[in-house]
C-alpha cells in the first residue's frame, strides 16, 4: 500500500501503528529507506479499511520487515511531529515472530537485521523507538516466545526453558512488591 488518502486522522493527528517484532527474544529492525545506516521499527499509517490499529501494525511489520506472528502486549503510545510538521500518534504492539519470509513488499527498499534487545536500544535512530524498546525490556516482554502449528493453524506464546526460572522469580517479586492477592 502506498499513499495517505486512506489513512486515519483524528483532529488533524495522523494515526500510526507500529510493532516491536521479537524473534526468539531478539528484535527485528529495518533500515530507513533513504538512509540504510539508520535503523528503526516497522510502523505506518492506520488505514480506514483496517478494523483495528493492531491489524495495521501487523500489516506494516509484514510489508516493511517481512515478519508474521502473534500480537502481544500493547505498549505506551508516542506522540511525535514529522519533519513535514504532521502530528502523529503511534500505537505500538509487540509482535512475537513465527516466520521471517524471504520475499516481502519492501524487501528491495529496506534491509532487515536481527539483534539483541540491548543492542537494538542503542542502535535505533529515533528516540520514540528507543523508548518503546526500553518498555519492552522493562516489562520483560522479550522473555516470551512464539510457536505455530502449521497443520492446524494454531499459534501460542510460551516461556522458553532458559527463562522459565526468571519468569517465576519475576512473578514472585511482583506478588511480593505489589501485594497482589490471588
Amino acid at each position: 500500500r502506498e499513499g495517505r488518502e486512506h489513512q486515519r486522522f483524528v483532529d488533524g493527528v495522523r494515526l500510526v501503528a507500529g510493532c516491536v517484532p521479537l524473534l526468539a527474544g531478539q528484535v527485528v529492525l529495518i533500515s530507513n529507506r533513504k538512509d540504510p545506516r539508520k535503523l528503526g521499527l516497522p510502523k505506518g499509517g492506520w488505514e480506514d479499511d483496517e478494523p483495528t490499529c493492531e491489524h495495521a501494525a501487523v500489516r506494516e511489520a509484514y510489508e516493511e520487515a517481512g515478519t508474521k506472528g502473534i500480537t502481544g502486549a500493547s505498549l505506551c503510545p508516542a506522540e511525535v511531529t514529522s519533519k513535514s510538521g504532521t502530528r502523529q500518534r503511534i500505537e505500538w504492539f509487540v509482535l512475537y515472530v513465527t516466520e521471517l519470509v524471504d520475499d516481502w513488499p519492501e524487501r528491495a527498499q529496506r534491509n532487515r537485521v536481527v539483534m539483541s534487545l540491548e543492542e537494538s536500544i542503542q542502535r535505533v535512530h529515533r528516540p520514540e523507538h528507543r523508548k518503546t524498546l526500553e518498555e519492552v525490556r522493562d516489562r520483560r516482554l522479550n522473555l516470551l516466545r512464539a510457536c505455530e502449528d502449521r497443520d492446524n493453524g494454531q499459534a501460542a506464546l510460551f516461556i522458553g526453558a532458559a527463562t522459565f526460572l526468571t519468569a517465576i522469580l519475576l512473578v514472585q517479586r511482583a506478588l511480593f512488591v505489589n501485594k497482589i492477592d490471588i
